[in-house]
């Protein structure tokens, strides 16, 4: 299926189309398949969707799309990331390949940077950004409006809000690269973090496209992760939904994850190297020294808390959960160490009846 190396496919896992989902789903898709490449309308991507959710197949011929109803999928019905990938590689018809998260608006800028990495020369590399995150509630995109897209850019650079360097969204490689990918579940996190890892631990150039490519997130809440908890990031990231615990699992432990990891960056249409390889690992130290830290400050409170009897975290996830993701560790000390500042309000004669129960 095969056709030209000046052809990107897009693969995506879409939800349900129906609600403010939907809306999110068909101004991310409608976006990509809107891009123009530099090197003619030939080159337009190819869009393949994966899954049976409702609405996904009439959206898909609706708008000339691939639908791939099968995907393999977890024992809670998450589709796996896995699965997805090495199909679609198998199915692009180009020689470049794009992982893009299915609410994410991307302009004719994707492509520019896609072909200012080829133009490298490079066999194996790796494009990703940040993502801008914007609210747009149930706002359909008028693609008929011939300036939507400075429209659009504008209100994100204006309105928009940086998700910093940890949020990936978007990937695109050659087709091939990734052959052998752990069963991550997709959206529980983690399997990101890996598809920055694997290139760079492979000795592959990773293309930090931040300033060059705007992507646009269309903010929204996490209901269908931790069933509208209100405080979703402690639920999902910290105490562990199942699926997120079973993906850190397979790669319990990253250190080069991130976008600010790469070592390459674009900006104005050049690619440059911001780091020496003394850069990188002066880099890799900074990194766990600020893990090492946050341990120690954790480790330390545990021991106060200790003496008080008002231990807010269960030791059995500390060694179960926490110690296997770093970031967890730094939130549970932050967390600690506001419980230890709210022991320091209480006059001293009052600890005892606390450290008893009374």
């Amino acid at each position: 299926m095969h056709e030209g190396k000046n052809r990107t496919t897009i693969l995506t896992i879409p939800r349900e189309f129906a609600g403010d989902v939907g809306v999110r789903q068909r101004n991310a898709i409608m976006s990509w398949l809107a891009m123009a490449p530099e090197s003619g309308p030939s080159a337009r991507p190819e869009v393949i969707m994966f899954g049976d959710d409702a609405g996904v197949g009439r959206f898909a011929r609706e708008v000339g799309a691939v639908h791939v109803p099968e995907i393999a999928r977890t024992d809670r019905g998450t589709p796996l990331f896995s699965d997805a990938l090495a199909r679609g590689q198998a199915m692009a018809s180009g020689d470049v390949v794009a992982y893009v998260n299915s609410d994410i608006v991307l302009f004719d800028d994707f492509l520019r940077g896609i072909e200012t990495v080829q133009a490298q020369g490079w066999s194996r590399w790796l494009l990703v950004g940040c993502r801008q995150n914007l609210d747009m509630p149930g706002e359909a995109i008028d693609f008929a409006d011939p300036m939507w897209r400075e429209k659009l850019r504008a209100r994100a650079i204006s309105d928009g809000v940086s998700n910093g360097a940890s949020g990936k969204d978007y990937f695109a490689f050659p087709r091939g690269m990734y052959a052998d990918v752990p069963p991550f579940a997709i959206g529980r996190s983690t399997f990101d973090d890996w598809m920055v890892s694997f290139p760079m631990l492979s000795g592959f150039p990773v293309v930090d496209c931040t300033q060059a490519v705007l992507a646009v997130h269309q903010n929204h809440d996490y209901g269908h992760i931790s069933n509208s908890d209100p405080d979703w990031s402690r639920a999902y990231f910290i105490e562990g939904h199942p699926e997120v615990r079973r993906n850190r699992s397979i790669m319990p432990f990253y250190f080069c994850g991130r976008i600010d990891d790469a070592v390459w960056e674009m900006r104005d249409g050049v690619i440059r190297k911001r780091r020496s390889a003394f850069g990188v690992f002066a880099h890799s130290m900074r990194k766990v020294a600020m893990y090492l830290k946050w341990l120690c400050v954790y480790c330390w409170a545990e021991c106060v808390l200790h003496l008080t009897g008002r231990h807010v975290i269960d030791p059995r996830k500390v060694i179960t959960q926490s110690t296997d993701y770093m970031p967890a560790i730094r939130w549970n000390a932050r967390r600690v160490m506001g419980e230890l500042q709210r022991l320091a309000a209480i006059p001293k004669e009052k600890h005892w009846r606390i450290k008893n129960g009374q």
